[in-house]
């Protein structure tokens, strides 16, 4: 059956539309404990539902899970800037609760594995949000500074043979 592209308007979610768009956050800690990253922050803008309801959102939890690893990373590695592209390998992540609060939330990434490369490192880890309100799993790649002996080709190359495997 072919769906009538003129009939979906009344389908479409606003926030998948355009509220996404206007969620921001600011963290106001971080603190970096051996292999734990745990961070507060808070929710600067929220987009509120035609019901007139907000609830912190998946899309919004992949940046700042995605934003903090990056930092993590950089610090662990002593970087003054991030290297390059940071890529997000794979991310799994569960809502168990609404979160409904926007100031003073709390999220712990905690660092499972890190595998150095040649050209690149690998972490994977663990995602708590809330205390368990959002939680998951997921892996980044990033670069090595140019002085540790990557250059942006191998970088790439290994990122395909990574993601293709």
């Amino acid at each position: 059956m072919k769906v009538d592209i003129s009939k979906i308007s009344g389908y479409k979610s606003d926030y998948l539309s355009f509220g996404f768009k206007e969620e921001d956050y600011v963290f106001t800690e971080i603190e970096i404990v051996e292999n734990k990253i745990l961070a507060k922050f808070d929710l600067t803008d929220c987009f509120v539902s035609h019901e007139n309801e907000f609830h912190f959102t998946v899309p919004l939890a992949f940046r700042i899970i995605s934003q903090l690893a990056i930092i993590f990373t950089c610090v662990e590695r002593n970087y003054d800037k991030k290297p390059g592209e940071v890529y997000l390998r794979d991310i799994y992540l569960k809502s168990k609760k609404h979160i409904k609060k926007v100031s003073g939330l709390e999220i712990v990434l905690e660092i499972k594995k890190v595998i150095i490369k040649d050209d690149y490192f690998y972490y994977s880890g663990d995602i708590n949000i809330e205390n368990g309100a959002f939680w998951g799993e997921g892996s980044l790649i990033i670069p090595k500074m140019q002085n540790e002996g990557a250059t942006k080709n191998q970088y790439e190359s290994e990122f395909n043979n990574i993601k293709n495997s």
